[in-house]
């Protein structure tokens, strides 16, 4: 491929930068532009926009100056984390790994807590900020959950606790509703959920629309 800085791209996009560090296929790429920085003695808080990206082998967090950190995954578990998105009020990173596990990692992608669940597959994670809410989506359609931190009485000890608020209806109560993307609106105030569907049953299979409020 030649340069990308001389590739002429129509309708309106520019290039601005190229980030070279992944050489395996990419599996996810996102911008996190709620990551706040609070600098010492001003008493303020600045918003640090900074892209999260992902190939089988490893998470990068970086921007256009460079690489800010990286997570590497166990060498026999490629793939290792299937969905991670952040979550501004908590600064922390919210993931789901195939060992079953909720991973929940700092902002320089260290691990803070791992916490087991009863999950089947989980394929992508959307925070809705304004709710406080996690959309989580799978093999067994869309879930609703919430996290948030529990202290302990006589200690200083604060964990972090995951919880399941209920499920959406899968389409035709099928066992088996597959939702590998999600896509969050904002319509007239209220919050909606748009996920290209693939329905499994015994006698069909079918790729459909979901599409609920929250």
């Amino acid at each position: 491929m030649g340069d990308l800085t001389s590739i002429n791209i129509s309708d309106g996009f520019q290039h601005v930068h190229t980030f070279t560090h992944h050489v395996h296929s990419l599996r996810h790429c996102g911008l996190m532009d709620a990551v706040e920085e609070r600098y010492a003695g001003s008493g303020t808080k600045s918003t640090k926009r900074l892209y999260i990206s992902a190939d089988s082998k490893h998470i990068v967090l970086w921007d256009f100056n460079g690489i800010h950190n990286q997570l590497r995954f166990p060498k026999i578990q490629p793939d290792f984390i299937s969905a991670i998105v952040y979550i501004s009020p908590l600064r922390i990173f919210f993931a789901a790994a195939l060992d079953m596990c909720f991973k929940i990692y700092d902002k320089q992608l260290r691990l803070v807590e791992s916490i087991r669940h009863s999950e089947r597959s989980i394929l992508a994670i959307e925070y809705v900020d304004s709710k406080g809410l996690l959309l989580i989506s799978g093999a067994t359609g869309v879930s609703c959950w919430r996290v948030f931190k529990q202290s302990y009485l006589k200690s200083d000890k604060m964990d972090f606790v995951v919880e399941k608020l209920f499920v959406f209806p899968s389409p035709y109560d099928a066992h088996d509703s597959w939702v590998s993307v999600m896509i969050i609106d904002e319509l007239n105030g209220k919050h909606c959920i748009s996920a290209p569907c693939t329905v499994y049953s015994k006698r069909f299979i079918l790729r459909m629309h979901l599409y609920v409020e929250i």
